[in-house]
C-alpha cells in the first residue's frame, strides 16, 4: 500500500476486517459471496453497503449506492465521499480488480469531489477462508468517469 494516504490505508484495513466478518456470516447462512463497498466521508467515518436485489420488480441497488446512501443518511445530504473501496469476489485464476459500473461512477462523482479516490480490489474464496485484496488499483473518480453528465438546465 505504498501510494495510499493514511485515510486510504485505514479504509483498506477497516474493509478487510469487516468483509471477513460479513462473509463468515454469509457462509454460515449458506449465502454466496457478494460485492461490498466501503465509503469514507470527509469527516473520516466509514460506511458499508452491499447490493440489494428486489426480484419482484427486477431492480437492484448497487453496493456503492448503499454505502453512499448510508453515509448521507447519517451525515446529511451535503456529506461528501473522500474515498471509496469496492471489493468483489473473483476466481483464483482471475485477479481482476472490481471496478464500479457506469451508474455507480456517476453516483460517486455526484457525491464526491474532484479529489475523491476509488480503490478497486477483489477477494478470492478458499476452502478455509478468503484471500483478501491480492491486487488493488487506485483511481481519482475523474479518471474512471472522465466526461461527467452535467445538467445544464439546473444552472
Amino acid at each position: 500500500m505504498g501510494s495510499f494516504t493514511k485515510d486510504e490505508k485505514r479504509l483498506v484495513e477497516y474493509a478487510r476486517a469487516d468483509l471477513e466478518a460479513r462473509l463468515k456470516k454469509r457462509r454460515a447462512a449458506g449465502l454466496l459471496d457478494t460485492l461490498v463497498s466501503y465509503a469514507m466521508s470527509e469527516s473520516g467515518k466509514i460506511y458499508s453497503g452491499s447490493p440489494t436485489n428486489f426480484l419482484q420488480v427486477s431492480s437492484c441497488v448497487h453496493a456503492e449506492m448503499m454505502a453512499i446512501g448510508n453515509m448521507r443518511n447519517y451525515e446529511g445530504d451535503f456529506a461528501r465521499v473522500k474515498c471509496i473501496l469496492i471489493a468483489g469476489p473473483v476466481p483464483k485464476d482471475d485477479l481482476e480488480c472490481t471496478k464500479p459500473c457506469g451508474i455507480c461512477r456517476l453516483f460517486i462523482y455526484e457525491n464526491g469531489t474532484a479529489k475523491t479516490t476509488v480503490i478497486c480490489t477483489c477477494y478470492v474464496r478458499k476452502k478455509s477462508g478468503w484471500d483478501f485484496f491480492p491486487r488493488m488499483e487506485k483511481y481519482l473518480i475523474g479518471r474512471l468517469y472522465p466526461y461527467p453528465y452535467r445538467d445544464v438546465w439546473r444552472h
